[in-house]
């Protein structure tokens, strides 16, 4: 659009959650206040997994995936609720700070601020966690990105707007956003490396993790579409110097579909 330039990584996000909540569902059907209360009772990165692996693309059983990697990256089995949310979110901001090194060592200009869109955006605790992964400013909002590009696109088409730049002002002063800092910076720093460096996921009497020796981290939609892919991307040098980063609010399949 405009000539700008969009480079995409396909990322995991709230899938892992959206999955289990399906199966809570049976006994339980937790809120996201509920689930984030909890995740916050929860030591932090007690358990953690690579949210990109490919046992989590689509399990007959999200929970019981999370367990098994768990189990198998010699790490405490999540068992509550609460565990298991506090897994999803800790692992997805480690895996968002991994991606975003990618990108800030392949964008020809440095990235200094993140924006998050799509119905990701609402859940304020995992934007947190992200700001403080990624160690920059991160902006979340809007949550309904694709309707809103939509809109700007018809909204040029007759004449209202002039270009890229002149969308992104109206978007900018229209829509309300929520700011995040990062916090607790050597805690994060410290468990970045590690995540890294692959330390978190040592198998007994093996090196290396689960996804082997190198691994290269959202719009929302209706219940019943399919698993819609996650995207992030760097705008290019007539773009801003942040990068957006659309944590897709992951939807499930229609009910009573094995999802396949």
């Amino acid at each position: 659009v405009e000539g700008t330039t969009r480079f995409l990584k396909n990322i995991c996000g709230m899938w892992l959650l959206e999955r289990c909540r399906k199966e809570w569902e049976a006994t339980n059907n937790y809120s996201y206040t509920e689930l984030i209360d909890a995740a916050l009772t929860v030591p932090a990165f007690r358990s953690l997994i690579n949210p990109d692996a490919p046992c989590f693309s689509n399990p007959t059983s999200m929970i019981q995936a999370i367990g098994h990697y768990c189990k198998e990256t010699n790490q405490p089995v999540p068992q509550s609720y609460g565990e298991i949310t506090r897994c999803i979110f800790d692992s997805l901001a480690l895996r968002y700070k991994q991606v975003f090194g990618y990108l800030q060592q392949m964008a020809p200009f440095p990235i200094e601020k993140l924006h998050i869109i799509g119905g990701g955006s609402r859940n304020n605790l995992l934007n947190q966690f992200t700001c403080n992964a990624v160690g920059v400013p991160v902006i979340a909002g809007p949550s309904e990105g694709t309707a809103i590009g939509n809109i700007m696109l018809q909204a040029k088409a007759n004449g209202l707007v002039s270009d890229i730049a002149a969308m992104r002002q109206l978007i900018s002063t229209s829509i309300e956003t929520v700011s995040f800092e990062p916090q607790q910076a050597e805690e994060w720093k410290e468990m970045v490396a590690r995540w890294t460096g692959g330390r978190w996921r040592q198998r007994p009497g093996r090196g290396g993790g689960a996804e082997g020796k190198k691994g290269v981290r959202a719009s929302a939609g209706s219940r019943t579409a399919a698993h819609k892919p996650r995207k992030s991307e760097v705008r290019g040098p007539r773009g801003r110097h942040s990068l957006r980063l659309r944590i897709f609010m992951d939807v499930l399949p229609p009910h009573g579909s094995d999802g396949a």
